[in-house]
């Protein structure tokens, strides 16, 4: 009966963890996302959606037991040290239940960007279906580029030069 319910847990796991090519039809594109405020694991601070207008912004959602959010992390941490230093700045909302467990990951994984936990209920206001979910936003806040499933490299820098980081 544990192998059963060990394996159904992984299975239900693995169907909210899988890539997609990247969508244009996002019902957020040209929009800001809602305001939201998540407790920093770098330090007391807490990120908040405010925060994020006046630079162009990568957010993405993702968990620490999605495999397609792991291999997505070498993507984020070139994207974030290619076009960090022009402008870019990168934002992880964890959607983990256990907040504990992102911190120790984090820091094994070398993930230098800004990282928060307790997104969980806006991933789901979102209506978001999968993680890892990356939006790009534009110096005011308004998403842009909308990619579910993991980020390929070259869309990303493509997205990110188009809104002028080059």
């Amino acid at each position: 009966m544990r192998c059963k319910l060990l394996l159904l847990m992984i299975v239900l796991a693995m169907a909210g963890c899988r890539n997609t090519p990247p969508s244009e039809t996002s019902p957020w594109i040209g929009k800001n996302l809602p305001e939201f405020a998540f407790p920093s694991i770098a330090n007391a601070d807490t990120i908040r959606s405010s925060d994020l207008c006046g630079k162009v912004t990568l957010v993405t959602f993702w968990a620490t037991w999605c495999p397609s959010c792991l291999q997505e992390v070498p993507i984020l941490k070139g994207v974030h040290k290619t076009h960090g230093p022009k402008g870019l700045q990168v934002v992880a909302l964890s959607v983990d239940k256990e907040p504990q467990l992102v911190e120790p990951l984090a820091r094994r994984l070398g993930m230098e960007y800004q990282l928060a936990t307790g997104a969980e209920r806006l991933h789901m206001e979102l209506g978001l279906a999968y993680i890892p979910h990356t939006f790009l936003l534009d110096t005011a806040g308004i998403v842009r580029a909308s990619f579910s499933g993991g980020v390929d490299r070259e869309g990303l820098d493509r997205a990110i030069e188009q809104l002028g980081l080059r």
